[in-house]
């Protein structure tokens, strides 16, 4: 795999997504899929490509619908990495077995993945070595992934990179609106990744470790408290990179009653729907 050069993941949607499908191909979103990914994809059903959503995580439904859905262009499965809504991983494998049997690409998302996620997991590393995201943790082949991360999560630098086949990255660069018609990152911004990439080849193992004791730590501590905690079977942190771990709080009124008891006066309903109660999220730090 080949990294292009750095820009926004916002501007890696609107321009990928597009060229990827073409005029006349067609997008297949899982349900889930980070509201940048959806924004891309309008941008490329804008300019004529066709978009098919599919049930979150679920290899069958996609498959069907690849069956289903007759094209004349490109078709390309859209995806997150890592599901920062609830903490899980992307079906992956099932994935790319449809992806193989229909001869289409894998757009990932990776931003919750990369910095923390690589190689190798085992119990004395939960999330893995090396944080080459969701794909070096799930050992997965290069060849119809194109791979896609913001380095703003667990770097703290607003940039980001697309990952993929070399052809592909060759005519990103040939072709993507925000290469041709826009200036390199700053400096600063480039000097900060330099140096945020150097703390982590020094230190990101042992910022691992100690995230995924933090992660440990808070879990079973409010489990203690009676708090039940949407189960994570990965105890991935969700949200967030290696400045801090999070975990969701099962909803219900005992939990409510909790939270009101210590900070009363807060409404901790959601504002989209005020009969739903919210998840919040707590986060423990890397830091000692």
């Amino acid at each position: 795999m080949v990294s292009a050069k750095n820009k926004h993941v916002t501007h890696i949607a609107l321009d990928l997504l597009p060229l990827l499908a073409g005029k006349h191909g067609t997008l297949f979103l899982d349900e889930w899929a980070y509201p940048i990914s959806q924004e891309g994809a309008a941008l490329a059903a804008h300019r004529g490509a066709h978009l098919v959503s599919f049930p979150h995580n679920e290899g069958q439904a996609l498959a069907a619908a690849l069956q289903s859905t007759a094209s004349n262009g490109e078709r390309v499965i859209v995806c997150n990495g890592v599901y920062s809504a609830g903490g899980y991983p992307a079906a992956l494998r099932s994935f790319l077995r449809v992806a193989g049997e229909f001869g289409v690409l894998i757009y990932v998302d990776d931003a919750h993945g990369v910095g923390i996620l690589g190689e190798h997991p085992g119990p004395g590393c939960p999330y893995g070595r090396g944080g080459g995201g969701i794909c070096a943790y799930l050992s997965l082949p290069a060849g119809r992934i194109v791979h896609v991360g913001s380095l703003s999560k667990a770097f703290g630098v607003p940039l980001a990179f697309v990952a993929g086949p070399a052809a592909f990255i060759d005519y990103l660069e040939a072709n993507a609106g925000t290469f041709i018609h826009s200036s390199p990152p700053d400096l600063p911004s480039l000097a900060a990744a330099l140096a945020a990439l150097q703390v982590h080849a020094r230190y990101g193992e042992q910022l691992r470790t100690r995230l995924a004791q933090s992660t440990a730590r808070l879990r079973a501590g409010l489990h203690q408290q009676g708090i039940n905690l949407v189960p994570n079977r990965q105890s991935f942190p969700r949200g967030c990179g290696c400045a801090g771990a999070g975990d969701w709080l099962a909803g219900g009124s005992n939990y409510q009653a909790k939270c009101l008891n210590s900070y009363p006066g807060q409404n901790y309903r959601s504002p989209g729907n005020a009969s739903i109660n919210t998840l919040l999220r707590f986060h423990s730090s890397t830091d000692p």
